[in-house]
C-alpha cells in the first residue's frame, strides 16, 4: 500500500493533479480541517438539509479532492494511470444511522484503513486496503467482490468502481482509522458478454485505415456530445450520442471498456447530468450495447 496519493485543486473539472498528499495528512485534515474548508463544508451540509441539490453540487465542486486508488501521469484518465495504490473507496449515501454504520464497518472489516461520516451525517466514506493491482481490469475484479459484499447495506454506491473517481475532502472529528489494515483479497471475475465472447469482425478495409485516428474521432464526438448537454431532455440526448458511440465500438474502432469508462467519466463531470448519475449511466450502457449490434464505419 502506498503512503500517499494525488490531490487536486480547482473543482471537479480539474483533471491535472496538484501534487501528492500523505495518507496521514489527508486523514488528519479530516479531523482538523482549515477554516476555509470548514465553512465550505458547513454550507454544503446546509444545502443538503434543505434539499437544495443544485446548490450542494455547485458548492461541492469547489472542494479539493484526491484519487486514492491510483497515481496518474498528467491527467486523471484511465489511459494515464501509472500505478495503483492498494486502496479503494467505499461510499454510502442517504443513510439515517451514519455513525452506527461507520462503527460497524470499522469493527467488522479489519481491511478498513479509515471510515468517517459526511458533514451532513447522511453518508459514510471508507478507504479499504486491497492488493496493488496491475490493471484496471484487476482493480475492478476486486471491486466487484466489494460490491457483492456491501450491496445489501442500504445506501451503498458502487460508483468508486471507477478507479479515477474523485474523493472530496470532508471532515469528521471522530474519524476511525488503523495503522495496519489487513488486505481485502476477494475477487469476482466479470463474466464476458455475448459480444465479448463473439466479437463482430471488422471489415477488411479497416486495416488500411488508422485505428488511432478513428478512435480519436469516436472519443472526440462523444465528448462534444455529452459536454453540450445542459438541459432537458438529458436522457434522449445521451441515448442518441451513446448509440453512435456503440456503433463505433461494434466497428472495432475502440474497445468496450474504453467506451464505458469514457462515458461514465463524462457523465460524472457534467454539471447537468450529475443530478441523476445512476440513471444516466444505466441509459448510456444500454445505448452503447444496442449501438454495438449495428456497426457503423467511417
Amino acid at each position: 500500500m502506498d503512503n500517499s496519493f494525488q490531490y487536486y485543486i480547482g473543482g471537479i473539472r480539474s483533471n491535472q493533479p496538484s501534487g501528492l498528499v500523505t495518507i496521514k495528512t489527508f486523514l488528519d485534515k479530516h479531523k482538523n480541517p482549515s477554516d476555509k474548508i470548514t465553512q465550505l463544508l458547513d454550507s454544503i451540509a446546509l444545502a443538503s438539509s434543505k434539499g437544495d441539490k443544485k446548490q450542494k453540487t455547485v458548492l461541492k465542486e469547489k472542494l479539493p479532492f484526491v484519487t486514492p486508488s491510483v497515481i496518474v501521469d498528467k491527467y486523471r484518465r484511465y489511459a494515464n494511470i501509472e500505478k495503483f495504490t492498494g486502496l479503494a473507496q467505499i461510499d454510502f449515501d442517504g443513510v439515517e444511522n451514519a455513525s452506527e454504520l461507520k462503527h460497524y464497518l470499522f469493527k467488522t472489516y479489519p481491511q478498513m484503513l479509515a471510515v468517517y461520516t459526511s458533514p451532513s451525517l447522511k453518508g459514510v466514506k471508507g478507504l479499504i486496503r486491497i492488493p496493488i493491482c496491475s490493471s484496471v481490469e484487476e482493480y475492478q475484479d476486486y471491486y466487484r467482490a466489494l460490491e457483492e459484499e456491501f450491496e445489501g447495506i442500504y445506501g451503498f454506491d458502487p460508483a468508486p468502481r471507477n478507479a479515477v473517481l474523485p474523493l472530496f475532502f470532508s471532515f469528521d472529528f471522530f474519524l476511525l482509522q488503523r495503522d495496519n489494515p489487513t488486505i481485502w483479497d476477494k475477487k469476482k471475475i466479470k463474466e464476458k458478454s455475448f459480444n465479448e465472447q463473439y466479437p463482430l469482425p471488422p471489415r477488411p478495409y479497416n486495416h488500411l485505415k488508422s485505428n488511432d485516428k478513428n478512435k480519436r474521432r469516436a472519443v472526440n464526438t462523444i465528448r462534444k456530445a455529452i459536454n453540450s448537454i445542459v438541459d432537458t431532455p438529458g436522457h434522449e440526448q445521451l441515448r442518441t450520442a451513446c448509440l453512435i458511440l456503440g456503433s463505433r465500438v461494434g466497428a472495432g474502432y475502440l474497445d468496450y471498456q474504453t467506451a464505458y469508462n469514457e462515458v461514465e467519466y463524462l457523465i460524472r463531470t457534467n454539471g447537468y447530468l450529475q443530478k441523476g448519475v445512476k440513471g444516466y449511466i444505466t441509459t448510456s450502457r444500454w445505448s452503447i450495447d444496442e449501438g454495438i449490434l449495428k456497426p457503423s464505419y467511417y
